[in-house]
């Protein structure tokens, strides 16, 4: 091949970085299969995703084969842009689940977390540049780095829960248990109707379960946890 058709010369030894992903993806599905719900292995796979994208696009510029690299610049430039999008619009996200979970849950602290943080995305920014010309230089410095850090920092955490979020979907347990968990919603101190209602429902699950005789079931609220 004609060094002068080489539009991105890759040097042999920029392969080796394959080992980086090979290493963050061994760390993360070691993680994952000891404990699904655990939101730090989102920082994991996060590493080994954007790892795994870089060596990629290295080994694509280095093939130079031209169409396959136009047309990975133009999906790679996409998704990138998606990922912005989704980080640009993450107050409303935010706000979107809030909205939710104010109609369907009780308004506690916890509940109305999304709608605290999505307001507080929204105002920040602007509360600082208010502010900023009626106070002294560091305290105006402050004053606009602050907000920046905590939107990046809660953008951060929203994506890296997205992240697990989405991978979790991929998960499917056996439906050979010995226990079955329903979980309430903790709103009556009581046995509740949705206590009951859970209860009748872990029933039927045993009744259509391919688990012949299921031990143990577990209802559970924020007052305690019943056994039957």
């Amino acid at each position: 091949m004609n060094d002068a058709a080489v539009w991105v010369p890759v040097p042999a030894m920029f392969y080796w970085g394959w080992l980086v992903p090979l290493i963050f993806g061994t760390i993360f599905g070691w993680r994952y299969h000891r404990d699904k719900v655990r939101l730090g292995n989102g920082i994991w796979f996060s590493l080994f995703f954007y790892s795994f994208l870089t060596m990629l696009a290295i080994t694509i510029l280095g093939s130079n084969i031209h169409w396959l690299i136009i047309i990975s610049g133009a999906l790679f430039v996409l998704l990138i842009l998606l990922i912005g999008l989704i980080f640009t619009l993450q107050a409303f996200l935010l706000l979107w689940n809030a909205w939710i979970m104010w109609r369907h849950e009780s308004h506690t602290l916890a509940n109305m977390l999304t709608l605290y943080l999505g307001l507080g995305i929204l105002v920040l920014p602007f509360l600082g540049n208010l502010l900023s010309s009626h106070v002294p230089q560091p305290v105006s410095y402050f004053l606009t780095l602050f907000p920046n850090l905590v939107i990046f920092y809660l953008g951060f955490l929203f994506y890296n829960y997205l992240t697990m979020l989405t991978i979790y979907q991929f998960n499917w347990p056996r439906l050979r248990q010995d226990y079955i968990i329903v979980l309430g919603d903790g709103w009556a101190e009581t046995q509740s109707k949705t206590t009951l209602q859970n209860m009748q429902f872990s029933k039927q699950l045993i009744a259509q379960g391919p688990a012949k005789n299921p031990r143990t079931i577990f209802v559970t609220n924020n007052y305690g946890r019943l056994q039957i």
